[in-house]
């Protein structure tokens, strides 16, 4: 495996970029959404981390004049969730490199969120604006 970071500054520097808009959208990939929702959940509560993706999403949205109309907030609930669920499973002590590094592999692929949702249930209205819960199989709480 290859290890996409090398230092917590570089997680850092992402995550800044994120949440400064600096980082252009297109350079704004699956792996980089997984590094600041790790980086939020390492460093507050699922709850937290939530409303710190939502906001940061929705006004770097605003900020590269993409539109709101683009964010889902079962998709990042989603994504939140499922991380916080697979973070746990790591010693607490698991340093913040080794656990993006080992994250971002295991959730390379952001079609995952498909074996869980339908995609006209992801995609509706009430999906894009609030939680919904799974279709297809259950979202185990951790």
């Amino acid at each position: 495996m290859t290890d996409h970071y090398q230092t917590e500054q570089e997680i850092e520097a992402a995550v800044r970029g994120f949440e400064q808009c600096t980082t252009r959208p297109d350079n704004f990939k699956h792996s980089e959404h997984l590094t600041v929702a790790v980086y939020y959940l390492r460093n507050s509560t699922p709850e937290q981390a939530l409303a710190k993706m939502r906001s940061g999403l929705v006004r770097f949205l605003d900020q590269h004049g993409v539109g709101q109309d683009k964010y889902n907030e079962t998709t990042t609930g989603f994504w939140i969730k499922f991380l916080h669920n697979l973070i746990s499973e790591f010693p607490s002590d698991t340093s913040l490199i080794d656990l993006v590094n080992e994250v971002l592999p295991r959730c390379a692929d952001a079609r995952v969120v498909f074996e869980y949702y339908g995609p006209s249930r992801l995609s509706s209205a009430a999906a894009k604006r609030t939680w919904v819960e799974p279709d297809l199989k259950p979202l185990a709480p951790k």
